[in-house]
């Protein structure tokens, strides 16, 4: 049985402190969504969406990796999961290089991201592209 303490600090070690973790996800991707948008140069068109099957993959693929629901996965699961997304599931702009994995050094200093993190990081790179 966990103490009164573990599961305090359980609970508190989440990234969606106060909400469920289906309404994190949510938020998130809205996040995500709308840095899609930017980068694709408009917010108003309907061509600048992600597709529900993309949002349903990255939100699977990030699951399986995050099994606690902590709404955090350490670099090595973010590694995992970029190889994942690219070799599993065959999406280019996931495939990870040296200069991408310094780059998600930099992006991620601690030994962990948020998903919420992860959301602003994921579409930032399709600027320019």
């Amino acid at each position: 049985a966990k103490s009164i303490a573990a599961i305090i600090a359980q609970y508190l070690d989440v990234a969606y402190t106060g909400m469920s973790y289906q309404r994190y996800q949510e938020l998130c991707f809205k996040h995500m969504e709308i840095d899609f948008q930017y980068a694709m140069g408009s917010t108003t068109s309907p061509r600048n969406t992600l597709s529900r099957e993309y949002k349903a993959l990255v939100l699977q693929e990030w699951s399986r990796a995050d099994r606690e629901a902590t709404g955090f996965l350490t670099m090595e699961e973010l590694v995992r999961f970029h190889h994942r997304m690219f070799v599993l599931h065959k999406i280019p702009s996931w495939r990870l290089d040296r200069y991408l994995l310094r780059y998600i050094k930099r992006e991620f200093p601690g030994d962990r991201a948020s998903l919420r993190e992860f959301c602003l990081y994921a579409e930032e790179g399709e600027v320019g592209e």
